[in-house]
């Protein structure tokens, strides 16, 4: 699903929730997840902002981003409860107003950007559960930094040579699903998020 998503943003009109890469301890690659799916869809790593929940810095991140047109984004080491009012928004609503940097002017920007979160043991307000899809790792081992029996290690330079050929595996999951009428998979509502719930949500169900 965090994969799908970004490969078929331009053909889902309105939000995509946002990914949370949640574990309980330092070391389990949650950035390298998402700078894989960056490198697969955009060809380099994600950009990555801090977290903040002062509404006002919020705001003006939100405008940053969507002036620079970031097909998706990493809020990295999610510390503190997860959640703002101009976030909620973000995620729910096409664009963001508010004022430029640097001058007296208030615009309001199209939002397309895909927002990602890593952390560990993240907590979020009541608010940000139902905008987010969350992606649970657990190494299963007390120092997962000491890995060293990957298969391919470094990870992402093969990515990037292999891109091509892992983009055209995600866009081969929507276009049969899309050629086979995108039937109907009988899934519950999902509120603000309904487009892409039956285009990726559906089309990973029909695909098992």
């Amino acid at each position: 699903s965090a994969l799908l998503s970004p490969v078929s943003r331009y053909a889902i009109r309105g939000q995509i929730p946002m990914f949370s890469v949640n574990s309980n301890t330092p070391g389990t690659g949650k950035g390298l997840l998402i700078d894989t799916l960056s490198t697969i869809v955009t060809g380099r790593r994600a950009p990555s902002w801090a977290q903040t929940n002062d509404d006002a810095e919020m705001e003006k991140q939100l405008m940053t981003i969507a002036l620079s047109g970031d097909l998706l984004v990493h809020i990295d080491n999610v510390t503190e409860t997860l959640g703002s009012g101009p976030l909620h928004r973000a995620l729910t609503s096409e664009s963001v107003t508010g004022r430029l940097l640097g001058l007296n002017e208030e615009r309001t920007v199209l939002l397309d950007t895909i927002f990602f979160t890593s952390g560990n043991n993240i907590s979020y307000r009541d608010d940000m559960v139902r905008r987010m899809v969350p992606i649970e790792l657990d190494p299963k081992i007390e120092h997962p930094e000491e890995r060293n029996d990957f298969k391919r290690n470094p990870l992402l330079p093969w990515v990037a040579k292999q891109r091509a050929t892992l983009l055209i595996d995600a866009i081969t999951i929507l276009l049969a699903y899309m050629r086979d009428g995108q039937s109907s998979q009988k899934l519950t509502g999902l509120g603000s998020f309904q487009e892409w719930s039956n285009l990726v949500r559906s089309a990973l169900t029909w695909v098992g």
